[in-house]
């Protein structure tokens, strides 16, 4: 199964790594991970990354109420969040989950 530790992140002003993740119900979408002083993670020292999705267009989903990205995420949700987008049937799933788990409101 694919999992945050088959990204390889190449280095440019940040460190940016992506992975392709295919859905049987709804294509393909790439998923992108960065880390570094100009991203919302601090990479593995802190166990923070930012994410960001694209589909099959390369369109970027917007995951959040306010940007296509989430910052400071950890490598244990990018797991949970790579094994939705490779399940679900419903895409509003996965446009709603960092809604549901990353809310202002916490």
């Amino acid at each position: 199964m694919v999992s945050f530790n088959d990204i390889q992140f190449n280095k440019t002003s940040t460190y940016n790594g992506k992975i392709v993740l295919h859905n049987p119900n709804l294509d393909t979408f790439k998923l992108i991970v960065s880390y570094g002083d100009t991203v919302n993670g601090a990479g593995p020292i802190k166990n923070q990354y930012q994410v960001s999705l694209k589909n099959n267009l390369d369109k970027y989903i917007q995951l959040s109420d306010y940007d296509n990205t989430i910052g400071y995420v950890s490598m244990e949700e990018i797991n949970e969040f790579i094994k939705l987008v490779k399940t679900t049937v419903d895409l509003n799933q996965i446009k709603d989950h960092f809604r549901d788990n990353f809310s202002d409101d916490d």
